[in-house]
């Protein structure tokens, strides 16, 4: 991989997380669901969960998502093995086969798949009171029509 490839890729990479931190800090709902209909998505919370545990308030994260401490890292993860992923190799010249083909890939899959029937699971017994309710959601008409501290972290419940 050449120099200059790298550079724009380090770029992308750096827009990317750029804008994405912009929209935290400005409040921005990121969640299209949330932002077009105010029903929280299954995931809604999580973002919120991961900040409010990096500032060690673990009450707070388990009030904006209970799955947190384990979908958390789980996409932290994927998302530092795919900018590695994004510096390491050329881009593929073919799209990589999608059935499994070792047993790791079965697990994997099968531990996706259960924190996808959790995920699930949480968001229904959310509807139905559990776990503190629906996630707070902001929807697009509500967070242009409100001031908002320009690089504010934190959200009020």
């Amino acid at each position: 991989m050449s120099g200059k490839t790298r550079v724009r890729r380090a770029l992308l990479l750096l827009a990317l997380f750029g804008s994405v931190g912009f929209a935290f800090a400005s409040g921005f709902p990121l969640c299209p669901t949330a932002g077009m209909f105010g029903i929280p998505c299954p995931g809604c919370g999580l973002s919120r969960a991961m900040f409010a545990a990096l500032r060690g308030d673990f009450a707070d994260a388990f009030y904006y998502h209970p799955l947190f401490f384990v979908i958390g890292p789980v996409y932290l993860a994927a998302l530092a093995a795919a900018a590695v992923a994004l510096f390491q190799a050329p881009p593929p010249a073919r799209p990589a086969r999608i059935a499994p083909r070792r047993l790791g890939d079965r697990a994997v899959t099968a531990g996706a798949s259960a924190l996808l029937v959790a995920m699930l699971g949480v968001w229904a017994l959310r509807f139905a009171g559990w776990f503190g309710g629906p996630a707070p959601v902001t929807t697009f008409a509500e967070w242009s029509q409100h001031e908002h501290p320009s690089w504010a972290l934190t959200a009020s419940r």
